[in-house]
């Protein structure tokens, strides 16, 4: 062997288990990957934004905001279910669901108060009777959703540190007029001492 002969270099972990092309891919070029983005967004494709990031906005341009301003959360499907509730005289079923903030908070027993950011989906259902369960009760039809949203600096003047809206209806029709917070305001001053929720969260082992 001569001594300007080279010996071949060793091969990397990637090779030895088998992809013997990992050592020849480029790796991501984070400028390369945020141009990407932005020639998919011009092209009416979507990037997924971190669950931090997640904030109340409308739905596709479908569901109009509430009277006093507050836009519809588009991703409210996507959130855990936090708790449920049965109200006997209204022959209704409630399904408690949180967004990111909400469940952490929730997970953390750190409900009382609760932080901001934290948004709150009561999603309400005529209830029904179980087809086969006749001893049983379940969501039936929709009935409306309401959301409250914790910001305590920007809903200081109500005393309740949240806002309030709702949308009635599988059309989502915004509900009530200018002014209409006083009714939810009302309806939750009898548990303002638990952060003016009913429902509590489930208490998971």
């Amino acid at each position: 062997m001569s001594a300007t002969a080279r010996l071949p270099a060793p091969l990397s972990a990637d090779v030895v288990k088998g992809d013997m092309f990992a050592a020849l891919r480029p790796s991501p070029c984070p400028s390369l990957l945020l141009a990407l983005g932005a020639w998919l967004a011009a092209c009416g494709g979507t990037t997924q934004a971190p669950a931090t990031a997640e904030r109340p906005v409308l739905a596709d341009g479908e569901v109009a905001d509430a009277p006093n301003g507050i836009a519809f959360p588009a991703k409210y499907k996507n959130w855990p279910v936090l708790a449920v509730s049965q109200q006997a005289d209204k022959q209704s079923v409630t399904i408690v669901v949180g967004n990111l903030e909400a469940v952490r908070a929730a997970r953390k027993g750190q409900t009382n108060p609760w932080p901001d950011g934290s948004v709150l989906g009561h999603l309400v259902f005529e209830q029904s009777d179980m087809s086969t369960v006749p001893q049983a009760i379940e969501a039936g039809r929709f009935l409306r959703a309401e959301f409250m949203f914790k910001d305590v600096e920007a809903y200081a003047s109500n005393n309740s540190g949240w806002g309030w809206a709702r949308w009635d209806g599988p059309e989502l029709t915004p509900y009530g007029s200018d002014g209409f917070e006083s009714e939810c305001l009302d309806c939750h001053q009898k548990v303002s001492g638990s952060d003016w929720l009913f429902a509590k969260p489930f208490t998971l082992p």
